[in-house]
């Protein structure tokens, strides 16, 4: 399940109060996020670490994936490890939440597809 929640209301400066974006937003019926996941981006740039022990890590489907550390304690590097790799990055607009008013009031109602497979 993925949200997408747009911020539609901006604190003007020039007036020092809310204006609210009219903008028109299209959201496609499909959408496929697989281009912006970490493993394709770091492919792309080719940042992704080789496994420590050089060997082949395609049988369990994580490409370049580190292998879990032992707790040492102190001096743990969290934020090198790598996430495992994931295969689900398709979604399938299924409801809109619509406003109508102004930055300070209105009402809210949702359009939502119940005929879905």
């Amino acid at each position: 399940m993925l949200i997408v929640h747009l911020q539609r209301i901006i604190f003007n400066f020039d007036k020092f109060e809310n204006d609210k974006i009219n903008q028109h937003f299209d959201f496609p019926q499909q959408l496929d996020l697989k281009p912006y996941s970490y493993y394709e981006v770091m492919n792309k740039e080719n940042r992704l670490s080789k496994p420590a022990d050089g060997g082949d890590d395609e049988e369990d489907g994580q490409v370049g994936a580190k292998a879990p550390k032992e707790d040492k304690g102190e001096g743990d590097d969290d934020e090198n490890q790598q996430p495992e790799e994931e295969d689900c990055f398709e979604y399938k607009l299924v409801g809109v939440t619509v406003h109508s008013g102004d930055a300070y009031h209105g009402h809210y109602w949702s359009y939502i597809n119940t005929n879905r497979a």
